[in-house]
C-alpha cells in the first residue's frame, strides 16, 4: 500500500460507516453492530479506512483512489456535523424538559405547585 494513502484519515468511513464499508467491500466494518466494539469502532473505521478500502477494491491508480475518497469526505464531513448537532440539540432539549414539565404542570406560571 503506498504511503501517501497509509498515514491519512478516512472522513468518509467515519460519516457513512456502513454504507462506506459495503460500497468498499470492507466487510470488517461491519463490527460496528458488536455491542462492545460499536463504540469506538468509527474512530478504527477513521484511522484504517484508506488501508481496508485500498485492499478491498481495484483502483486504477493513487489519484483514483483519491478522488473517490475525496467525494467520500465532502459528502461525509458534512454528515458528521449534522448528526453532532442534532445529537447536541437532542440532549440540551432532554436537559430543559425538566423545566418545561414543572413550567406546565404549574399552569404555565412557573410557581410552584
Amino acid at each position: 500500500m503506498p504511503e501517501e494513502i497509509s498515514d491519512k484519515w478516512n472522513w468518509g468511513a467515519l460519516g457513512f460507516l456502513v454504507c462506506w464499508g459495503v460500497y468498499h467491500q470492507a466487510w470488517i466494518t461491519l463490527f460496528l453492530f458488536v455491542p462492545p466494539a460499536g463504540l469506538i469502532w468509527p474512530l478504527v473505521m477513521l484511522s484504517r479506512g484508506n488501508a481496508w478500502a485500498w485492499r478491498s477494491v481495484p483502483w486504477l491508480s493513487v489519484e483514483h483512489f483519491h478522488a473517490v475518497e475525496r467525494r467520500w469526505a465532502l459528502w461525509g464531513i458534512p454528515f458528521i456535523a449534522i448528526m453532532v448537532t442534532g445529537v447536541v440539540l437532542f440532549f440540551i432539549s432532554a436537559a430543559s424538559l425538566p423545566a418545561m414539565l414543572f413550567v406546565l404542570m404549574s399552569g404555565g406560571s412557573g410557581k410552584s405547585l
